[in-house]
């Protein structure tokens, strides 16, 4: 974070919107209300609900003025204050009317905000939350590819608690889930159509690989490491669809980090609320690398040596 910036300054640069915020002086009211840590939980509520109310009756002009009017509390040193402007602005994100073409400015600039705010690893759970959201939306491939390289290139994942760990592979996963079936593409359709049905998340799927692999390496958090995997089988499933060139050459790496988690090491505390067991754990695995034939002749020998001791 920029805290050194003037604060409405920096907030406007981030959207490239410029100029103070135009809002109802009430609405600003509870803005700074909301912020303010001398709150308490209920008027920060009622705050909340008159914000959202604003927020879906402007639309998404309203959603730049939030970001100027917050430029005070986005810059603040204190973390407490930054990270009640982030999940305000992530939860007008969430009920804004942001659907139609006449939205994709706005998404374009609230989607740079989201990406250059996840070097601010303390407001990382309400930035990943505000990243979900824009997700769920039509998004371009090079806005995929945006969103995929920041959390997968210029952040470090592995040192976000496990809860902001576990938003961030729903994310990725979310994102690799994201776009169009190749086998569906039209002959018909541009041929720039036809190149981004052949990415996920913006990216070639085997570098989108290589990056998740990579990003996520060694979790060992049972709901996280669900995930992991799922998501490992997701993009080696996608790999094989397209005939990724490539693919052949990275499966000794993804077998070798998949192959660490055998066998699985793993006794669920006494009365888990989350009710992973073992076999769900080793279920995860085998579908991991069933996604590609590839893998067998890696991990049959694996198998046999443990079957032998």
């Amino acid at each position: 974070a920029e805290h050194g910036r003037s604060t409405k300054e920096a907030a406007a640069a981030a959207l490239k919107c410029p100029g103070p915020a135009i809002m109802d002086g009430l609405v600003l009211k509870a803005v700074m209300q909301f912020c303010s840590s001398a709150t308490s939980e209920t008027l920060r509520t009622n705050c909340l609900a008159t914000i959202l109310s604003y927020v879906r009756g402007e639309g998404s002009q309203s959603l730049l003025d939030l970001v100027v009017a917050l430029g005070p509390q986005l810059n603040a040193l204190d973390i407490d204050q930054r990270q009640r402007a982030i999940k305000l602005l992530s939860r007008a994100v969430e009920h804004a009317p942001l659907n139609g073409a006449v939205n994709a400015s706005t998404i374009s600039h609230l989607l740079d905000f989201f990406c250059a705010r996840m070097k601010d690893y303390a407001c990382a759970a309400d930035v990943l939350d505000g990243l979900h959201v824009l997700v769920a939306l039509r998004l371009s491939s090079a806005q995929l590819a945006q969103m995929s390289a920041v959390l997968l290139e210029q952040s470090d994942l592995r040192s976000l608690p496990q809860k902001e760990r576990h938003a961030a592979l729903s994310l990725v996963l979310v994102i690799s889930q994201t776009g169009d079936d190749p086998a569906s593409t039209s002959t018909d359709e541009s041929s720039e159509a036809i190149a981004d049905a052949a990415l996920i998340g913006g990216v070639k799927p085997v570098r989108m690989l290589l990056l998740g692999l990579r990003a996520f390496d060694g979790e060992k958090d049972p709901r996280n490491l669900l995930l992991f995997l799922q998501l490992v089988r997701t993009l080696c499933l996608r790999c094989e669809q397209l005939q990724e060139v490539g693919f052949a050459e990275v499966v000794e790496e993804v077998y070798e980090a998949l192959s660490c988690y055998f066998p699985i090491a793993f006794t669920p505390p006494p009365n888990d609320p989350h009710g992973i067991t073992r076999q769900h754990l080793l279920q995860a695995w085998l579908r991991a690398l069933k996604a590609s034939h590839r893998f067998a002749p890696l991990v049959v020998p694996l198998l046999i040596q443990h079957l032998n001791e």
